[in-house]
């Protein structure tokens, strides 16, 4: 299931979320395996200069309890980042149609206080993903940190049985 990032503004690299519809970002659960896995797709025929680094997932994940408000997680590895704000993201040309995954084991996952995500909290919670900070890199080099931000689609992840 995925939901396209819609683009209200014209194709301007330095309008938040104007280059958003070349990208899809997608979410997924695997179970036993207790991981989300994130998926970034270029839908375009065309290369694309991304800020992001594939090997860590800088973004957030937004978990809604069945009975609860939503809350954001992110990886432990990206927390110390976002304390500091200290991140320096590289470019990386993500080719036509391919993708960028990130699997995220629940165990890693923290909110902004350093709570860290449990099954609990998860069973029949509904989760997406958020890249706020993602930006295509005109040949111009003319762009901002947010101009490709995108959003999931969301899951509902299944309530084990008691």
């Amino acid at each position: 299931m995925f939901l396209l990032a819609g683009c209200n503004h014209a194709a301007d690299p330095a309008t938040s979320g104007a280059l958003s519809s070349r990208l899809v970002l997608a979410v997924s659960y695997q179970s036993p395996e207790s991981k989300l896995t994130v998926v970034l797709t270029n839908r375009t025929s065309d290369p694309l200069k991304l800020h992001v680094e594939p090997p860590q997932f800088h973004g957030r994940i937004i978990v809604t309890p069945a009975t609860g408000k939503a809350v954001e997680y992110l990886d432990s590895a990206f927390f110390p980042a976002v304390l500091t704000s200290q991140l320096v993201v590289p470019i990386h040309i993500l080719q036509p149609h391919a993708t960028v995954t990130w699997v995220l084991p629940v165990s890693k996952l923290q909110d902004i206080h350093g709570n860290p995500l449990s099954m609990q909290t998860l069973q029949g919670a509904t989760v997406h993903a958020k890249l706020d900070e993602l930006a295509i890199v005109p040949s111009s080099g003319r762009h901002i940190s947010d101009n490709a931000k995108q959003v999931s689609a969301p899951i509902t992840i299944p309530s084990q049985p008691k």
